[in-house]
């Protein structure tokens, strides 16, 4: 009991460091660079009509309908740095807690547990954009939501049928302030197919909301939207069919990035670090996928399963040129996926011996407190953390 008290103690002490450093970083107030300054333009200029009629300014891309939020929130506040970074951080503060709510059913061991909760607090991009102008904390918390829908499904559908149907009705509505929402829709739709309730209400009302949500960002963001331009700006950043060599180095490259880049830019030795302890989340995603799936009984229920068919739809679109995957920050609501399949993935050095899961681990733990400290560094002591920052000798 003592044991498990301890353990209990240990993590939230490190969920209490996590938000202790994006809290630092969302009061310090950095001023607002490029992009954001960019976005701020279409917020404070743009009148109700003008938000949902034309695209944005600077050839920004945001959901309309969070645009609009943040203006109606921060206006009152005089568009203040903390009123129009308030939804992000909330959003990034919703993601984390549905994550360690994932992480206490999937992952089976409290080192590992512990281990996924530094790897929050040891990522500049999870922490840097809980407190930046942008929508990336809101796919993590998209994401988020939706993994844990699909994890519950089976059980709301026969427990809570009355909340399940509003679960299902208000889910898709994510749709509306996060493009990353669309690459989840999928999966609830095929567990109730699955579960043979496709001729019911519920599998009505999820493709109802599904398609008026679809209507809407078509006709107020994808049709009156910078995307053409932006496309052709992050050209370099997706996959390319021009030759063999340009699709190996493009696809390798993205691949690179969704396993190297979520803790620190530079020093560089970081990112080699993280090349090694993240590849196992690549190798649990490939390889146990289907593993997963059959024992499962072939519901999408697990991050286990879903990882590899997001990873699928990143690429596709990735392909055709529709979204740059290969941009951390475009991706981020898979870093906290593909960072817990790495933790699993480990654990899978058991069979070759018990020891040497437990010094990987160790190893990644231990990694993952030096990296942590070297952004709070950078946040406590410097007050400004970038999404780039150098953690180690920043002269």
């Amino acid at each position: 009991a003592w044991g498990r008290r301890a353990s209990s103690l240990m993590i939230l002490a490190l969920m209490g460091w996590y938000l202790f450093l994006i809290t630092i970083h969302y009061v310090n107030q950095r001023p607002l660079w490029n992009d954001e300054l960019c976005v701020f333009a279409s917020i404070k200029d743009y009148s109700f009509e003008q938000l949902f009629t034309i695209p944005l300014s600077h050839v920004q891309q945001f959901p309309k309908v969070y645009v609009f939020l943040i203006q109606q929130l921060s206006a009152p506040f005089h568009f203040s740095l903390l009123s129009l970074r308030f939804l992000p951080f909330i959003f990034m503060l919703g993601a984390f807690f549905v994550w360690m709510r994932i992480a206490a059913k999937e992952l089976r061991s409290v080192p590992q547990r512990i281990c996924f909760v530094l790897c929050f607090a040891a990522s500049i991009p999870l922490i840097y954009y809980a407190a930046e102008l942008k929508q990336y904390s809101m796919d993590v918390f998209a994401g988020s939501l939706f993994i844990l829908l699909c994890m519950n499904q089976l059980a709301l559908q026969q427990s809570r049928p009355g909340l399940y149907k509003a679960i299902l009705v208000l889910m898709p509505m994510l749709g509306l302030f996060s493009y990353t929402a669309f690459l989840f829709f999928i999966f609830p739709l095929y567990n109730i197919i699955r579960s043979r309730e496709w001729k019911n209400l519920n599998c009505f009302l999820y493709l109802m909301s599904c398609v008026i949500v679809l209507l809407f960002v078509y006709v107020y963001d994808v049709r009156i939207s910078n995307g053409a331009a932006l496309r052709e700006y992050w050209q370099e950043y997706m996959i390319s069919f021009q030759s063999i060599p340009d699709f190996l180095r493009t696809f390798v490259e993205g691949v690179n990035n969704l396993i190297s880049r979520w803790f620190a830019e530079m020093p560089k030795w970081v990112r080699m670090a993280a090349r090694f302890f993240v590849a196992f989340g690549l190798w649990e995603m490939c390889t146990g996928f289907y593993a997963q799936l059959k024992k499962d009984n072939y519901y999408f229920i697990s991050v286990y399963s879903l990882a590899f068919i997001v990873f699928l739809e990143l690429v596709i679109l990735g392909s055709l040129h529709l979204y740059a995957f290969t941009i951390p920050r475009t991706s981020l609501f898979f870093a906290p996926v593909i960072l817990m399949l790495s933790i699993k993935g480990m654990e899978r050095l058991k069979t070759i011996h018990p020891l040497l899961f437990k010094v990987i681990l160790g190893l990644f733990m231990g990694y993952l407190i030096m990296v942590s400290l070297g952004i709070a560094r950078e946040i406590v002591l410097r007050g400004d953390l970038g999404a780039q920052s150098r953690i180690f000798n920043s002269k």
